[in-house]
């Protein structure tokens, strides 16, 4: 039985395990694919020197750190997470069934494509799924916001304080 098991493989989940074998933690991580959303380019606010950090960078960074925990790191999907008598199950499609204290999903999120033609070719060329990243991009500029979920309302209003026009469709 595990102390933790970590669901997830991008930069949370692999922050998680690295914390969580610097401390001696019996944990295991289970993850689809590595590095997440830290694949793209992103935009350090805030600090003395904003600056532009490839995600893949600290993905790899993290990576390399968790190397020494290889046999804790399993590549695999996970089917079902249940808990019974205070002990978690985790069932995977190909390692079977794990057992642990306790479980972190850190699965993160996955923005929902525009279906239109030409949006895989426009990506990161003026469309883009993250007002947080974009909106530096667009200060001055008219934008549009495609969808009304509470995701896209949020984002249209933090691109309205650097764009010079949100239109939400």
């Amino acid at each position: 039985m595990h102390d933790l098991i970590i669901v997830g493989g991008g930069a949370a989940a692999m922050s998680a395990a690295v914390y969580a074998f610097g401390k001696q933690l019996d944990a295991v991580m289970v993850y689809e694919k590595i590095g997440g959303k830290a694949g793209t380019r992103q935009h350090l606010q805030g600090q003395a020197n904003e600056e532009y950090v490839a995600g893949a960078e600290a993905a790899r960074a993290l990576e390399r750190q968790l190397a020494a925990n290889a046999a804790q790191m399993i590549c695999d999907r996970v089917t079902t997470i249940s808990k019974h008598d205070g002990v978690f199950s985790v069932t995977t499609e190909q390692h079977g069934t794990l057992e642990g204290l306790a479980v972190l999903i850190a699965t993160g999120a996955s923005p929902v494509r525009l279906d239109a033609p030409g949006a895989a070719e426009l990506l990161n060329q003026g469309l883009g799924y993250s007002a947080t990243t974009h909106a530096h991009m667009v200060a001055g500029k008219p934008v549009a916001v495609v969808g009304a979920t509470v995701r896209a309302l949020r984002g249209a209003a933090e691109l309205a304080r650097s764009a010079s026009h949100v239109y939400v469709v």
